[in-house]
């Protein structure tokens, strides 16, 4: 287990004015972020974030 790197799970929970920072924060995020995101939110966010989602699909790279 020498020289491995931290691999994190991070937990965001968000309200309706949370969705530009949810996008915000993704479109900042390195091309490899060595991290998992799980997200939170009311059932009535979830065509937004979706939306979201999808457009940050092709900034990611493919494995």
């Amino acid at each position: 287990m020498e020289n491995q790197e931290n691999f994190y799970v991070v937990g965001i929970g968000l309200s309706a004015g949370g969705i530009e920072a949810l996008r915000e924060v993704l479109c900042s995020l390195p091309q490899e972020p060595n991290a998992s995101f799980i997200k939170a939110c009311r059932p009535i966010l979830f065509p937004k974030i979706t939306r979201i989602l999808f457009l940050l699909h092709n900034k990611l790279p493919k494995r």
